[in-house]
């Protein structure tokens, strides 16, 4: 199944960079949508891709519904990413490497394990790299929900056992690593 607001926007026969021009968003934005690492749409570019499918005589609602099953893009958008990461479930059941000396974050070499890149890892389960990255670097101390709801729906049976690490990584670096 093909990301919902990628496929209004090639219906619209309306390139990435004319679309990313046209309505004044960043390239890194585009991407970011296209491959399902925001957790959701915002207003502003649904209201974009829905002119661009009025002006090009796409009736969005009909494939969504047709196509999707779902009512709005947002909907639609959540079901793609969901059905995503469950294609990529075996992927992230890597067992943890247990280290004992943390010299780095366990969630970044549980990252590593799982897709051997922070981005490749995002793309994959379809979270933000902001929060990936906060993350493991011990910024943010609990971990994200885009994280942890991604993670529970892929069914990562050793969830709380990395979030139990991490949390002990933080509180030895904020001790003096």
């Amino acid at each position: 199944m093909l990301n919902p607001f990628k496929r209004l926007r090639e219906l619209t026969t309306t390139s990435q960079k004319d679309f990313a021009e046209k309505y004044e968003v960043s390239k890194t934005t585009m991407i970011y949508i296209e491959s399902g690492q925001l957790v959701d749409l915002s207003d502003y570019m649904v209201r974009a891709i829905s002119a661009e499918c009025a002006n090009k005589s796409v009736h969005m609602r009909q494939v969504l519904k047709y196509e999707y099953g779902a009512s709005t893009l947002q909907d639609a958008y959540h079901a793609w990413q969901a059905s995503e990461r469950l294609l990529n479930a075996h992927r992230f059941q890597a067992k943890l490497s247990g280290q004992e000396t943390f010299d780095e974050s366990p969630f970044a070499v549980y990252v590593k394990d799982v897709a051997g890149s922070q981005q490749r890892f995002c793309k994959l389960l379809k979270v933000p790299s902001a929060s990936v990255m906060r993350y493991m670097d011990g910024v943010t101390q609990t971990m994200p929900r885009a994280i942890e709801e991604a993670l529970t729906q892929v069914s990562f049976v050793h969830l709380n056992e990395l979030k139990g690490l991490q949390t002990k990584w933080v509180g030895v670096g904020l001790n003096g690593r």
